[in-house]
């Protein structure tokens, strides 16, 4: 499916119950599971490096833009530079100058300038986050994985998954239509609420339910541009509530409301997108609240002028998982690690794990391009695990510490005269907030080659251009790894 970045329709196109062939009950090499932001870049990932063509199973109808904007920070970018996305993806949205911390009433704490955030040794050129609107980004991953043949089938989801004991660890999944499908590897990227997550962690003393994180937003599109090309973190005493505005083009913004939640008993997440009535009666009567706490037209404006919006109630993992791995079965994105979103890198991690994951099955389990060896399947997952887990952890942990710090700004006047001045400090000294420095500066190519090279007897060929893995493959039938 040709599509330019450059035309906006009314509505997104959609996508039949599925963009190949029909199912069938034939042994596969990969199985993914969920066609959301993380299963299409693993499925270019995998088509990329080992020359795999997956299957994609979603159980959505047919293709569905959900969200509102987002950003995509340079780890996330770096990613989708090795796809081949990035200049793509960078014309679709916009690309931040600078970084600030605001009051409600417009005064500024501190200003950083954003390209600090893409400086890494093995980039020509600093990264700079990218807004987009985040259906965007569904469209060039779908486009790209549609012009590579991959086959995604909308409308089923999994309904069960079982494994064999034979030495080949191969996996059935029942699907929602009755049908079963083989396959060496099931990757599940179903995100919030996986299916596949109950599996995995079937043998474990707690079932891993979820729980609110305490924060519920409103996030919406405006058509209206913002003043300069900043991305604003905005507190507020009088509301004690903070938002972050951020461009996705040249005409128009994110906005983002995170309120506490008074009620986190119950666990269920939920990305509802609101009538336009009910769009409307929210946003109006919160930018009448915010008039009358005294907040700067800047910030009040895109509530009147919404085109979109969706409340969202963040939720965790009750207890973080331990492993992300079962036999064949592997869990990715928010499948394994929901997030919280205060520092941006709940869709980069996913993002981390599709590439990495990719990575490590070239190096270990690719013997012939277009072939997945199993032989050393179990060494490569337990790679990914001992790569993904404490990095994501680790982000989730800062992700909430920012958010808590957030939170308390809005609750104190002692406390938010204190941070500001920490905030003050910390700009000048680290050009940014240390908060998102270990997020954005990350590399996952480095992290997978540094593991590779600890391994004894393994010399890995990593970074390598794969447009010449191809052409060398195609002479010696041989992937390069």
């Amino acid at each position: 499916m040709a599509y330019s970045t450059n035309i906006e329709p009314t509505h997104p196109p959609t996508t039949s119950s599925s963009t190949s062939r029909p199912s069938t009950e034939d042994d596969v090499p990969v199985i993914i599971v969920g066609a959301g932001i993380v299963g299409l870049v693993l499925a270019l990932a995998l088509h990329q490096h080992l020359g795999i063509t997956p299957v994609l199973y979603e159980q959505c109808s047919q293709f569905q833009p959900v969200g509102a904007g987002m950003s995509v920070y340079p780890n996330g970018l770096r990613v989708l530079r090795d796809l081949g996305l990035l200049p793509t993806v960078q014309n679709a949205g916009f690309p931040y100058q600078t970084r600030q911390w605001e009051r409600h009433d417009g005064s500024v704490i501190m200003t950083a300038q954003e390209d600090v955030l893409g400086r890494n040794e093995n980039d020509t050129t600093p990264l700079r986050t990218v807004g987009i609107k985040r259906w965007k980004l569904q469209i060039i991953l779908l486009s790209a994985v549609q012009s590579k043949g991959i086959p995604i089938h909308f409308g089923k989801a999994i309904q069960e998954v079982r494994e064999t004991k034979s030495s080949s660890g191969t996996v059935t999944v029942r699907l929602s239509d009755g049908t079963h499908r083989t396959a060496a590897l099931v990757l599940a990227a179903d995100g919030t609420k996986s299916v596949v997550r109950k599996y995995v962690t079937e043998m474990e003393l707690h079932n891993h339910p979820l729980k609110h994180a305490g924060t519920t937003t409103l996030m919406g599109l405006a058509s209206i541009p913002r003043n300069d090309d900043r991305i604003s973190i905005v507190t507020s005493l009088t509301s004690q509530c903070h938002a972050v505005f951020f461009p996705v083009s040249p005409t128009e913004q994110c906005f983002q409301f995170h309120f506490p939640m008074k009620d986190t008993s119950d666990g269920d997440d939920s990305w509802s997108t609101m009538t336009k009535t009910i769009e409307h009666e929210h946003c109006q009567e919160l930018a009448q609240r915010l008039t009358q706490d005294g907040w700067d037209e800047q910030y009040i404006r895109p509530l009147r002028s919404v085109s979109q919006a969706i409340q969202i109630h963040s939720c965790l993992l009750d207890q973080k998982l331990e492993t992300w791995v079962r036999g064949n079965v592997v869990l990715l994105g928010d499948a394994a690690h929901p997030p919280v979103p205060f520092i941006g890198q709940g869709a980069q991690q996913g993002l981390e794990d599709a590439g990495t994951l990719a990575l490590l099955l070239r190096a270990l389990c690719c013997s012939t391009r277009g072939k997945l060896d199993v032989q050393n399947l179990s060494q490569a997952l337990k790679l990914y695990e001992q790569i993904r887990i404490p990095r994501a952890n680790e982000l989730l942990d800062l992700s909430q510490l920012t958010g808590d710090q957030r939170r308390k700004r809005s609750q104190s006047a002692r406390y938010a005269e204190v941070r500001e001045e920490i905030i003050q400090r910390q700009v000048f000294f680290h050009e940014t907030s240390p908060n998102m420095l270990p997020g954005a500066t990350h590399d996952y190519r480095k992290a997978v080659e540094k593991v590779l090279k600890a391994l004894p007897q393994r010399m890995p060929i990593l970074i390598e251009d794969d447009e010449d893995e191809e052409e060398a493959s195609s002479k010696n039938g041989n992937c390069t790894c």
